[in-house]
C-alpha cells in the first residue's frame, strides 16, 4: 500500500504541474472556452443555478455540472477568469490519472498503473484537454470512475460498486448529456456478450433510468423556471435533442467527417508522442486478446465506442477522450515486454522515430514563418522550443546508438513534459494576442466597468468571446434566417439553404473587389462592390428568383438596423471585415459610421464601429480611449 500511495502522490503532483502550469497566463480562447466561462459568469451574476444563460439568453446545449464547478471555484474571486474557468479540467485530469493508475494496478500491476499514468499525462490530446475549459475532461473522469467501479463490481459482486457505476453515469449526464450513457452501456453489452444472465445482474435498464432521472431533476425545473415564452423556446427539449444528438449523429449538422476520421486523422496526432509506441502496443494487444478478463474489459471499453463514434456522421477529436485512459493502460501493460532483451531492435527503431519527431518539432517554428496563413501569429519566442527539441533529439539519438534503449519510455515522457512546460510559458503567451478578444474589447470593457449605459451589436456573426471580454451583452443582427416570401413555396430547410447559398455567393463576389482601406471606402470602390453584388444576384445559378428576394430582405433589414443604430444612446458594433465588404453595398450610409478599430482576432479581421454618441462617450473616458490603430490597411486584390 505504501508503494501504491507513493505512486499516486507522484502522478498527482506531476499531473498537477503539467496541467496547471500557467493556466492563468493566457486568456480564454475561442470557440468553447469564452462561452463556458460566460455561462458560469452569468450564473454568478444572476444567482440562478438552474437556467443557464449566454448573452442573457437561455442556453441548453450542455447540462450544468461543469458550469456549476466553474462558478463554485470563481465565486470567492468575484468573477470568472482564465484560471478559475480551467481549474475544473485540471482537477478532473488529475483525478483521471489517479483512476487510471488504480485500474491499471488492479488489472495488471502497480508498475503497469504507473506507466499508464505517465503515458496518459504526456499524451498530446489528454494534456491539452486537462488544461482547457471544456466539459470533456470532467466527463472522462466520471466515465473512468464508472469503468473502475464496474470492474470492482465484476470482481466482488457488491452492490455499492454497481451503485457507483450509475452514480458516475448520472454525473456524466449532468456534465455532457447522452455520451455518458454510450460508453458504459456499450461496455456492459460487449463485456457480457452472449451472457444474458450476467448482463441482467447489472440492472442496466433500472440503473440507466435512475441516472436519466437525475438529469431530469435539473432539466424539468430549469424548463419550468424559464419565465418568458422566448425562454421556453430557448430551452425546447425537442430542438436540443435533434440538434445535439440526432442532428450530429445522423444528419451531420455539425462537424461531418468520414468513417476513418479518428483512426487515420486524429488518434495518430492526439496520442503523440506515444503514437510511436502504438504499433508495438497494437501487436502486443492482438497477441494477448484472449488473455483473460482484464483484456476483455479494456477492449470492451475501447472497440465498441471507437466503432460507434466512427459510424456517426458528426465527429470531433475530443469525443474519444474517455478512451485515452484505456489506451494508456494498454501501453503500460505492453511496455514490460518491449523493454525486455528480445525487443532491442524494436526499441531502437522507436527511439530513432522519436529523434525524427523531435527534429521536426525543432524545425517547425522556422517552417511556420513561411506559411502565409500563420505568419501574423509567428513570434521569435517560438524559437525557444527549437533548442531544447534539438538537444533532446541529439541526446535520444546518442542513447539509441550506444545503448539498448531500455530507458526509451522515460525519455519520451520526460522530454515531452519539458517541452510542454516550455510551450505553456513561452508559446501560449506569444499566441495569446492573436487568439484572444481581450485587447480588442478593452475600450468597451472599460466603459462597462465604469457603469456607462451603452449598446453593443454583433452584425452577421456572434462569438461569446466578445461578450465575455466586453463584460457587456450584445444584440445579434443578421445571424438568424430571414422570413422571405416568394412565388415558389419553399420549405423551411430549403429556404435556409438558399439564404446561406446566396449570402456566401455575395461574400465571395465582393472579396475579389480591391479596396485600399476598408475603414474609408471610396465611391469608386463602393460602385465596384455594388456591381459585384448585382452580378451575383442576377446569376440564375446562385439561387434563382430567391436570390433577389434575399437581396431585398437584406437591404430592408440593414437599413432598419442602421437607422436604429444611429439614434439614441451610445452604440457600438462588431463586424467581420469580410461581412463589412458586402454590407456596405447593401446600404451605403453605413460607410459614414466611424470605424474605431480594425484588428485581427484569431483568424478573423474584425472592425469596431460606433455611432456619434459612442465616439463621444469614448472620448470622454480616458481609460477607454483606443490606442492608435496600427492594423495594416486592406490589401488591394
Amino acid at each position: 500500500m505504501a508503494r501504491q500511495s507513493a505512486h499516486i502522490a507522484l502522478l498527482a503532483l506531476a499531473g498537477l504541474i503539467l496541467f496547471s502550469a500557467n493556466i492563468g497566463g493566457y486568456d480564454l480562447w475561442p470557440a468553447d472556452e469564452p462561452r463556458y466561462g460566460l455561462v458560469a459568469r452569468e450564473m454568478l451574476q444572476t444567482g440562478d443555478l438552474w437556467v443557464l444563460r449566454v448573452n442573457e439568453e437561455p442556453y441548453f446545449e450542455k447540462p450544468p455540472l461543469f458550469f456549476w464547478s466553474i462558478a463554485a471555484i470563481s465565486a470567492p474571486f468575484g468573477d470568472v477568469n482564465a484560471w478559475t474557468a480551467r481549474a475544473p479540467s485540471v482537477l478532473a485530469g488529475v483525478a483521471t490519472l489517479i483512476l487510471t493508475y488504480l485500474l491499471g494496478a488492479r488489472l495488471y500491476s502497480p508498475t503497469v498503473g504507473l506507466w499508464a499514468g505517465a503515458a496518459l499525462m504526456t499524451m498530446n490530446r489528454f494534456w491539452w484537454q486537462a488544461r482547457t475549459a471544456q466539459t470533456d475532461m470532467l466527463l472522462t473522469a466520471f466515465m473512468l470512475l464508472a469503468l473502475y467501479a464496474f470492474w470492482r463490481w465484476s470482481e466482488e459482486q457488491r452492490g455499492g460498486w454497481l451503485g457507483l457505476v450509475y452514480a458516475a453515469i448520472a454525473a456524466g449526464l449532468l456534465t455532457k448529456g447522452p455520451p455518458a450513457l454510450v460508453f458504459p452501456l456499450l461496455t456492459i453489452f460487449a463485456f457480457y456478450w452472449r451472457q444474458g444472465a450476467e448482463r441482467k445482474q447489472t440492472h442496466w435498464v433500472v440503473g440507466s433510468l435512475a441516472a436519466i432521472a437525475v438529469l431530469a431533476a435539473w432539466y424539468i425545473p430549469a424548463f419550468a423556471m424559464a419565465a418568458s415564452e422566448s425562454a421556453r423556446q430557448g430551452l425546447d427539449p425537442g430542438d436540443n435533442v435533434f440538434r445535439q444528438t440526432i442532428g450530429r449523429a445522423v444528419l451531420g449538422v455539425s462537424k461531418p467527417q468520414w468513417p476513418g476520421y479518428y483512426i487515420f486523422e486524429t488518434i495518430p496526432v492526439d496520442l503523440l508522442p506515444w503514437t510511436l509506441v502504438a504499433p508495438w502496443t497494437v501487436y502486443w494487444t492482438w497477441r494477448n486478446r484472449r488473455s483473460g478478463k482484464p483484456m476483455r474489459l479494456l477492449l470492451s471499453w475501447l472497440l465498441p465506442a471507437l466503432v460507434f463514434f466512427s459510424i456517426i456522421i458528426g465527429k470531433r477529436a475530443i469525443y474519444l477522450l474517455p478512451l485515452f485512459p484505456v489506451m494508456a493502460i494498454l501501453i503500460g501493460a505492453s511496455l514490460p515486454e518491449l523493454l525486455g532483451e528480445a525487443r532491442t531492435l524494436w526499441r531502437r527503431r522507436t527511439a530513432w522515430a522519436w529523434v525524427l519527431v523531435l527534429a521536426l518539432l525543432g524545425a517547425a517554428p522556422f517552417v511556420i514563418l513561411f506559411i502565409p496563413e500563420y505568419q501574423d501569429e509567428w513570434s521569435p519566442a517560438f524559437l525557444m522550443l527549437s533548442i531544447p527539441a534539438w538537444a533532446f533529439a541529439a541526446y535520444s539519438g546518442w542513447r539509441a546508438a550506444t545503448t539498448p534503449a531500455r530507458r526509451l519510455p522515460h525519455w519520451i515522457a520526460g522530454q515531452f513534459g519539458c517541452l510542454a512546460l516550455i510551450t505553456v510559458f513561452v508559446a501560449f503567451p506569444a499566441l495569446n494576442p492573436h487568439k484572444s478578444a481581450r485587447d480588442f474589447c478593452a475600450p468597451l470593457r472599460a466603459l462597462a466597468q465604469a457603469g456607462e449605459d451603452f449598446r453593443i451589436y454583433s452584425v452577421a456573426f456572434s462569438r461569446e468571446a466578445y461578450v465575455f471580454y466586453s463584460e457587456h451583452p450584445h444584440t445579434e443582427v443578421l445571424t438568424d434566417t430571414l422570413d422571405i416570401a416568394t412565388e415558389t413555396d419553399l420549405g423551411y430547410w430549403e429556404s435556409v439553404q438558399k439564404q446561406v447559398e446566396t449570402r456566401r455567393a455575395i461574400a465571395r463576389a465582393v472579396e475579389d473587389v480591391p479596396i485600399a482601406d476598408i475603414n474609408n471606402v471610396t465611391e469608386a470602390e463602393l460602385d465596384e462592390l455594388e456591381a459585384a453584388v448585382r452580378e451575383t444576384v442576377d446569376d440564375e445559378d446562385v439561387a434563382g428568383e430567391f436570390a433577389a428576394a434575399v437581396e431585398s430582405a437584406l437591404r430592408e433589414k440593414i437599413a432598419e438596423f442602421e437607422a436604429s443604430f444611429r439614434e439614441g444612446k451610445p452604440a457600438y458594433l462588431f463586424v467581420r471585415h469580410e461581412d463589412w465588404r458586402w454590407l456596405l453595398p447593401f446600404h451605403p450610409p453605413l460607410r459614414e459610421l466611424p470605424v474605431l478599430h480594425h484588428s485581427a482576432v484569431g483568424h478573423r479581421d474584425v472592425l469596431l464601429v460606433a455611432n456619434e454618441a459612442g465616439v463621444e462617450l469614448l472620448e470622454a473616458r480616458p481609460e477607454a480611449r483606443l490606442e492608435p490603430d496600427l492594423t495594416p490597411q486592406d490589401e488591394a486584390r
